[in-house]
């Protein structure tokens, strides 16, 4: 398993609406049928999928300090391995868990679409209680690490990582 966390946006238009809207809609090519990517996890946080942009956007905005609380990153299993709901859920809170945002808002979703079945986790930087913006350091390893222990504890073969 692999967990990239994507490059921030050059144009600094990252958002909670177009992450969301990336991460949950899709169109038929066929059609123009608008289609719903994949299942979601929401976070006990948030009061409904459709009003997760919307309360993200408010929390965020009671730190005016914090410049981009948009944080984005994907979980991915090797070619052919395909999670269970209850594994991908207690992967994402685990990676989740292990950079500091549990307690944060955030919306999993998960995409098979591809060969590679993958889940997208977007959370607010910025606590819906306190409303301190959290900075997770070394991000790329805590997720590293927290592949490995996933692989080892639901049985994935393992990736090369970091």
């Amino acid at each position: 398993m692999l967990a990239p966390i994507p490059p921030k946006r050059r144009d600094g238009g990252s958002s909670f609406g177009k992450l969301k809207k990336y991460l949950t809609e899709d169109v038929d090519k066929e059609t123009g049928e608008l289609l719903f990517r994949g299942d979601y996890l929401l976070s006990d946080a948030l009061l409904s999928f459709e009003t997760a942009e919307d309360e993200m956007r408010g929390v965020a905005a009671e730190n005016a300090r914090c410049d981009d609380p948009v944080y984005h990153y994907i979980i991915a299993w090797q070619e052919g391995e395909r999670p269970t709901r209850e594994q991908w859920e207690a992967a994402a809170k685990k990676t989740l868990e292990d950079l500091g945002f549990a307690e944060h808002q955030y919306l999993a979703v998960v995409h098979d679409d591809t060969d590679h079945f993958h889940a997208h986790v977007m959370v607010n930087r910025v606590h819906p209680e306190t409303y301190k913006a959290h900075y997770p350091q070394f991000s790329k390893r805590t997720l590293d690490k927290s592949m490995r222990e996933i692989e080892a504890g639901q049985g994935w073969k393992e990736s090369r990582g970091l």
